[in-house]
């Protein structure tokens, strides 16, 4: 139902569209985290996942759609070096 009303919505800057073309779990998370307001224990109750899976789940969404409308990365914290 959610993807039906986005497809109606449309956005200015693309950023239904965009969502509209994440996978299946990115779609649910980022829509219950982030349109709707539902916390992450909800979220993995709901589609039956660790929170720590949806939390994955929703910064891979989340990546994708920065990829995907041209915005730059957010600083983080540097990766580990890998020792050899």
């Amino acid at each position: 139902m959610v993807r039906d009303q986005l497809e109606i919505a449309g956005s200015t800057n693309g950023l239904y569209e965009a969502i509209l073309e994440l996978p299946t779990r990115q779609f649910t998370v980022i829509v219950l985290r982030h349109l709707l307001g539902y916390p992450t224990k909800r979220i993995a109750r709901y589609m039956g996942l660790d929170p720590r899976t949806v939390d994955y789940h929703g910064r891979r969404g989340k990546d994708r759609l920065r990829i995907r409308l041209g915005l730059p990365a957010v600083p983080g914290k540097p990766k580990k070096e890998v020792e050899q």
